[in-house]
């Protein structure tokens, strides 16, 4: 069974790449902020056994450095990188940190979990590296 590991999984796309790669027997590490706030994703998770939730905010490259630590020797096909924030805001009312949260968040965090994640992927069969963002 191929592993999968995709980041921004409460809603959404992220919700929805979890469901099929669990209906297809894929093992999916389905990572978002806040996983005891995420209520469909638990329900996700408790109709498959496949799913494994896992704690990971990717504006914390610490803890994507943790999390690849522990998952050390796992095998993985693919990483999909999911998460994406896009700040509401007009020209005249630009808020810069907004911007630059979306930048490390969509941009910034998709290279570390390739980099912090590369020897899991070196290790599985698939190799492939996902990158998405979209605007809410």
């Amino acid at each position: 069974m191929s592993t999968v590991l995709i980041t921004g999984t409460s809603r959404g796309i992220g919700l929805e790449f979890t469901k099929q790669y669990a209906e297809d027997g894929w093992q999916v590490m389905a990572c978002c902020r806040e996983p005891a706030r995420a209520l469909a994703l638990q329900s996700l998770a408790k109709a498959h056994a496949n799913i494994q939730l896992v704690d990971l905010d990717v504006a914390n490259f610490a803890q994507i450095d943790a999390v690849a630590a522990q998952l050390n020797n796992t095998p993985i096909g693919v990483l999909i990188s999911n998460a994406g924030v896009y700040p509401e805001s007009s020209l005249n009312e630009t808020d810069f940190n907004d911007w630059a949260t979306a930048f490390k968040i969509n941009s910034m965090a998709p290279l570390k979990m390739a980099q912090a994640f590369l020897p899991n992927l070196i290790q599985g069969q698939l190799k492939k590296i996902v990158t998405l963002t979209s605007k809410i």
